[in-house]
């Protein structure tokens, strides 16, 4: 069973603005996946690119917290939203709680949040856009998502501890396009293998 909702990316108001119906709905949605339905919901931003885009179809379906590898695209809430971005490791916070580090495809940071198991909702099984679609269970595409994954990684850790470099070594003083020049050769790599294993899926190369 498939039941159709729009997934925002950009974290606006998804279901209601009314905070208790909107937990009712999330509920209800966690309910759906629990019992092994898959959700299909529209893209509506482009903090994904380019992954997902506007306009590209996505099912949900239920994940455990320890069953997740890096590189997952995972759907969470947050506040009266859902956001799909990818998964990128665990971290264990000083209060014991286990919280998931994200991270978009198309920004050079991971998510200046931390998302905490209770907001978990899926993860993303399969994407549509136009006439193709694309199962991110094969082998293949597991192993796409885990390098997208691991230079999505090691770009956001380098320009952490770059950053942490420059303000040690030359202070506050701005450096024009510090973030852009580091995290550009890392772009074009994920953006380079998603082009490719999509063409590959579109219109039958041999890419892979």
């Amino acid at each position: 069973l498939q039941t159709k909702f729009k997934l925002n990316l950009k974290m606006r108001t998804l279901v209601s603005e009314d905070t208790s119906k909107s937990n009712i709905a999330f509920n209800l949605l966690k309910e759906r996946l629990d019992s092994g339905s898959l959700l299909e919901f529209e893209i509506a931003s482009n903090s994904m690119l380019p992954f997902l885009k506007i306009g590209d179809k996505v099912a949900i379906g239920n994940i455990m917290p320890n069953e997740l590898k890096i590189g997952d695209i995972i759907v969470y809430k947050m506040r009266d939203s859902l956001c799909a971005h990818r998964y990128i490791y665990e971290l264990n916070t000083v209060s014991k709680l286990t919280s998931l580090i994200t991270k978009a495809d198309s920004r050079f940071d991971f998510d200046p949040y931390l998302v905490s198991i209770e907001q978990l909702i899926g993860k993303v099984i399969t994407v549509t856009r136009q006439d193709t679609k694309i199962n991110l269970e094969n082998f293949l595409w597991k192993k796409i998502n885990y390098l997208i994954g691991i230079l999505s990684f090691a770009q956001a850790f380098t320009i952490k501890i770059l950053r942490f470099l420059k303000s040690t070594i030359i202070g506050k003083r701005p450096l024009p396009f510090f973030k852009q020049i580091i995290a550009f050769p890392f772009l074009i790599l994920i953006k380079s293998i998603t082009v490719l294993a999509y063409l590959n899926k579109k219109i039958g190369l041999r890419f892979f």
